[in-house]
């Protein structure tokens, strides 16, 4: 990855930063959350991100609330604003070195921007979970809503203890 491109994610990946503390506080203040995670995007063609959460009640196991539960992905519960616009823009000004001919493939720079971006929201994620802002929320994560990356499962055990891991890994990984 050039360094401009480098640069661009390094002040991206700050605001992202700061923007998760807020909607982190945010979800800490709604006492039904049960787990939170950010849906990724899949490809850099179209790098909208998303935060969602699933609430519920206490007497259910962790796979049986992520099981039963719905994602909520509600605009009230996101802190998201300037993050998501400077991604978008970041992908544009470099879309011909990010993403192929056909408009549907990674070059090997955009591939690697892509995995350095899921591994900034993992980062972000990790600072902002060992902080304590996202409070009793049971389950942290990051996931996609129509692909797999391994990013998923390495989310689940950095942010989470390992029973709580091991119990939303067959949900969400």
């Amino acid at each position: 990855m050039g360094d401009d491109l480098a640069a661009a994610l390094n002040d991206w990946r700050a605001v992202l930063k700061q923007e998760l503390e807020g909607t982190a506080d945010l979800v800490r203040a709604e006492s039904d959350v049960f787990a939170f995670a950010i849906d990724l995007p899949s490809d850099l063609s179209n790098p909208g991100f998303m935060p969602g959460v699933v609430r519920g009640s206490s007497g259910q196991s962790v796979g049986a609330r992520l099981l039963s539960g719905d994602w909520e992905y509600s605009p009230q519960l996101s802190a998201f604003d300037q993050a998501q616009d400077q991604l978008v823009e970041i992908c544009e000004t470099y879309h011909d070195r990010l993403i192929g001919g056909d408009y549907s493939e990674d070059t090997a720079e955009g591939a690697a921007f892509r995995d350095a971006v899921y591994e900034a929201f993992l980062t972000c994620m990790a600072e902002v979970s060992d902080a304590g802002r996202f409070g009793d929320v049971t389950v942290k994560a990051l996931m996609f809503s129509d692909d797999e990356h391994p990013v998923v499962e390495k989310s689940l055990r950095r942010l989470n203890p390992p029973e709580v891991a091991e119990a939303a890994l067959p949900h969400l990984a």
